[in-house]
């Protein structure tokens, strides 16, 4: 189960460096300022981040013992990227 989860958040992870690409391209297009792609490509660099430490910790639960895996923690740290993500979308939309 542990793998799954992992798989997941490996898969958002990349969702997010996808998303590095279409900022870049909006960038490249002129669509959007340097100052609104510094800030996005950071945002979306610290999204790509927390997934990777959500899934490395699946990783090494399942290697070690799903005993040490904190949940509360990991939601805490989901719902917080989660909340990320819709600010950042909602930003580019407005």
């Amino acid at each position: 189960m542990l793998d799954l989860f992992s798989m997941y958040a490996y898969q958002i992870s990349n969702r997010h460096l996808a998303n590095q690409t279409l900022v870049t391209n909006l960038f490249h297009l002129n669509c959007i300022s340097s100052a609104e792609y510094a800030v996005l490509n950071e945002k979306f660099i610290n999204l790509k981040r927390g997934w990777e430490s959500i899934k490395n910790a699946f990783i090494w639960a399942n290697e070690l013992s799903p005993h040490k895996l904190d949940i509360d923690q990991l939601n805490e740290k989901k719902n917080q990227l989660l909340e990320t993500e819709l600010w950042l979308w909602d930003s580019m939309i407005k």
